[in-house]
């Protein structure tokens, strides 16, 4: 899998796609759960190099537990997020499933979000009702674009641009004989489409190709999207901050992500299959195992640029038919 197909962005300095104009305020959503916080969080630095900040941050998670988390954590459970700084208020009432990320922040499952605060002056999680509607009381329901709208406007100056990243490519859906995309990364992209009038709005992707479909390629042209590919020093910077700032290298068993080691492979040079340091307790195990094994492509150390909106009718779920 390559990206050379597309048009090359040169500078992070430039208009992104889906920018109107260039842009001074950044807000980062990261748009599948797990550690796509992190990756969002990455390309904030990448822009403060081009003199753009990123304060504000946004984690989308599952209103329930779905994917291995932190050992003893389980799956299918109600997402409790504990020893946060309270919710986000909208027109005095409190926006359900939004909460302030601090210090001590922690939820079920597997909690990255509080591991880039001490580089992004406002973290959010944003708990995502989508498939656990019916599970929920009337008065605890909420809109996905009311919360994003509302933690958006938190912010403490007026965000222009607001990039929604995902780690991996899943984001893509599935590949052309396929029937499904992955449910939480396109609920996001299309919960962010109504406020295009309020801000600009990009789709990245980082380390594309690790759980990425075959056609992404060509999706991602079809979008408008670009490639940017970055410069050795941004490289070596990247890799600080996931193995020495954020630990997220496999050194510590509570901070994981498949997708952000297959990036630090990638960056430290790595071509070919490799068997990330992933905890024992999320591989040997019956329940939702997961595979070391991964791949690493040449492509997995690109960001991929895209407008929104035009990434949105390429990744729509196929209409099921009686």
């Amino acid at each position: 899998m390559t990206f050379d197909n597309l048009p090359r962005l040169h500078s992070l300095a430039d208009v992104l796609p889906g920018e109107l104009s260039r842009s001074h305020e950044y807000a980062g959503i990261g748009g599948g759960g797990g550690s796509d916080i992190i990756s969002a969080s990455l390309i904030g630095h990448l822009l403060r190099g081009q003199h753009k900040e990123m304060n504000l941050l946004i984690s989308t998670r599952t209103w329930t537990t779905g994917s291995q988390g932190k050992k003893g954590s389980k799956l299918g459970i109600k997402r409790e997020v504990y020893n946060h700084g309270g919710t986000v208020q909208a027109q005095g009432r409190t926006v359900a499933g939004t909460f302030r990320v601090g210090e001590y922040t922690t939820a079920e499952g597997r909690d990255l979000e509080a591991i880039p605060l001490p580089f992004h002056r406002q973290i959010f999680m944003v708990l995502d009702q989508g498939e656990s509607k019916a599970q929920i009381s009337q008065h605890d329901q909420a809109d996905l674009t009311v919360q994003f709208g509302a933690v958006l406007r938190q912010a403490e100056r007026p965000i222009e641009t607001v990039i929604i990243v995902d780690t991996g490519g899943d984001v893509f859906g599935a590949d052309t004989n396929g029937t499904t995309t992955p449910d939480q990364d396109y609920r996001v992209q299309k919960a962010m489409g109504p406020l295009i009038s309020e801000y600009n709005l990009v789709t990245a992707v980082v380390a594309p190709g690790v759980d990425a479909p075959t056609d992404a390629p060509r999706k991602a042209f079809d979008a408008g999207g670009v490639v940017y590919k970055p410069e050795e020093d941004e490289k070596k910077m990247l890799l600080d901050l996931l193995v020495s700032k954020y630990r997220m290298d496999g050194s510590d068993p509570n901070r994981f992500g498949k997708t952000t080691l297959a990036l630090q492979a990638r960056l430290r040079g790595v071509v070919g299959w490799t068997s990330l340091d992933l905890p024992t307790y999320v591989v040997d195990t019956w329940e939702n195992p997961w595979n070391s094994f991964v791949y690493i492509r040449e492509c997995m150390s690109d960001i991929i640029f895209m407008p929104t909106t035009e990434l949105l009718p390429l990744i729509e779920p196929a209409r099921r038919t009686a």
